[in-house]
């Protein structure tokens, strides 16, 4: 029988596995389940971290900015090195927030200078991800040839189908894409499947084949079923459409709970009317009307 650390010790495997997949729903709903066991011991620190930064990721990645916020900031506060797993190496979690707020090269920098201290010190699974990663990012300065040396050398399915995925991406390669998704599916990386699938259909609009197009789009549609209903993560980076401030993005956040603005005023200890001033900014730039629509937008997932 599993004690509680035994647990523990299965449920950051488990997310690490759901994050690959890109099922940020489930991956949420067993940080909740985890947490709700209290504080792991100060003896299984990994495991902390593991939590923490998987929860910083989810939050970012799920659009809850203001729970990602807070666990970059405590995963920050970790006095321990990065270890053997992804989600030990924090550069992880600040490069999704660095990403969301629009600094990629920042993120990039973060991730590539961890990767490197990490190969340094044989942790090679977790720096060859966070190069993969950096690979990811749209508009990547770093040659893709050399971001994917280290995992192309190590090898593995994991490392082998990303790899192939990347290196069609770079070449908009719609044949390759399509024979890698059910690949990626196989193994367990649905949200690059899916990405695979979405990146085809755009390529073969874009060549004037819509008839492909549609094909793919049908794909996407079956293939999304059989989640029941649950948004499956594509990418591995959010980007804000609208680059708000860190306050604009606390206020916005408030204001979409219901809270009028003396209350978030009082909550976030600021005037009425610098609170105003931040409502009538967020909806300038997000071009909105009214607070009912930022609450739709929020709660959606589309803004923070």
């Amino acid at each position: 029988m599993l004690d509680i650390e035994g647990v523990r010790s299965f449920g950051a495997v488990a997310i690490l596995c759901y994050l690959i997949a890109g099922d940020l729903e489930q991956a949420r709903r067993l940080l909740e389940t985890i947490f709700a066991t209290g504080e792991p011991s100060p003896f299984a620190t990994w495991i902390h971290l593991t939590f923490l930064t998987a929860a910083a990721v989810v939050g970012v990645r799920s659009g809850d900015i203001g729970l990602g916020e807070r666990f970059v900031r405590k995963v920050s506060e970790v006095q321990r090195p990065d270890g053997l797993l992804p989600t030990h190496a924090k550069a992880w979690a600040q490069a999704q927030l660095a990403v969301f707020d629009g600094q990629s090269e920042v993120a990039e920098e973060m991730l590539c200078t961890s990767a490197s201290a990490l190969w340094e010190r044989g942790a090679r699974f977790s720096a060859a991800t966070l190069w993969l990663n950096a690979a990811d990012l749209e508009g990547a300065k770093t040659p893709l040839d050399q971001l994917l040396q280290s995992a192309e050398e190590i090898g593995g399915g994991l490392f082998d189908l990303w790899c192939r995925f990347l290196r069609c991406k770079e070449q908009k390669d719609v044949a390759g894409m399509l024979q890698l998704a059910p690949l990626l599916r196989a193994g367990g990386q649905h949200g690059r499947a899916l990405d695979a699938l979405k990146l085809s259909a755009s390529w073969a609009r874009d060549a004037d084949d819509a008839s492909k197009a549609d094909d793919i789009d049908v794909q996407i549609q079956e293939y999304l079923k059989e989640f029941g209903g649950r948004a499956i993560d594509s990418k591995s980076f959010r980007v804000s459409g609208v680059l708000l401030t860190r306050r604009e993005r606390e206020v916005a956040q408030l204001a979409s709970t219901g809270l009028s603005n003396p209350e978030i005023a009082a909550r976030l200890v600021l005037s009425p009317r610098t609170v105003e001033s931040h409502m009538h900014r967020i909806l300038r730039k997000m071009n909105l009307t009214s607070r009912r629509d930022l609450d739709r937008l929020v709660r959606g997932g589309s803004a923070s």
